[in-house]
């Protein structure tokens, strides 16, 4: 994503990139029989940094898991590698820490903010924001839903340790 841009900015680029996205993969399936859900992610996430006051902000997007059973395993093992976090936390679910595609955005997180404290003098305010939409296509009596997804127990957990390890707040900016 390019840097220094507004939060609007960011939410349009993943919003374009969604619609894209689902477009290619309904294209897939008419196209290729094989083609089925378990290649493709559920979930984009959008993480976006923004300093308080100033223009620098740098936001990543991640996926949740997709694949088979032995590459979802190998996934969420190398996303545990990058963010050690996901082994602590745990809750009432039926997926496995690590699925999800805010764990993939937070293994970003401390470098995003290395980044955005040295692009700016002092010690700057820097606040997170997470946004995550369904790949799958649902819709509504207006169209095609974007379909927002809440953070589920366990990222919840995650961006409250995380964000104690910062010092910086993680925001779930869910669309109502």
């Amino acid at each position: 994503m390019p840097p220094n841009r507004s939060l609007s900015e960011y939410i349009t680029l993943l919003t374009l990139l969604t619609k894209l996205l689902r477009r290619l993969v309904r294209h897939l399936r008419s196209q290729v029989p094989s083609f089925t859900q378990p290649f493709t992610s559920t979930a984009i996430g959008l993480l976006a940094g923004h300093v308080d006051g100033h223009t620098a902000s740098m936001a990543r997007i991640g996926f949740s898991v997709y694949g088979r059973p032995r590459q979802r395993k190998a996934l969420i093992r190398e996303r545990k590698e990058n963010l050690p976090e996901l082994a602590r936390i745990s809750g009432n679910v039926r997926w496995e820490s690590g699925n999800c595609a805010e764990a993939e955005l937070f293994g970003h997180l401390r470098s995003m903010r290395r980044i955005l404290s040295e692009s700016c003098p002092g010690e700057p305010d820097i606040i997170f924001v997470s946004l995550t939409l369904k790949l799958t296509e649902g819709t509504t009596g207006f169209g095609m839903s974007l379909g927002g997804k809440r953070m589920c127990q366990l990222c919840c957990q995650l961006a409250d340790v995380l964000s104690k390890d910062i010092s910086c707040p993680i925001l779930d900016i869910y669309p109502c």
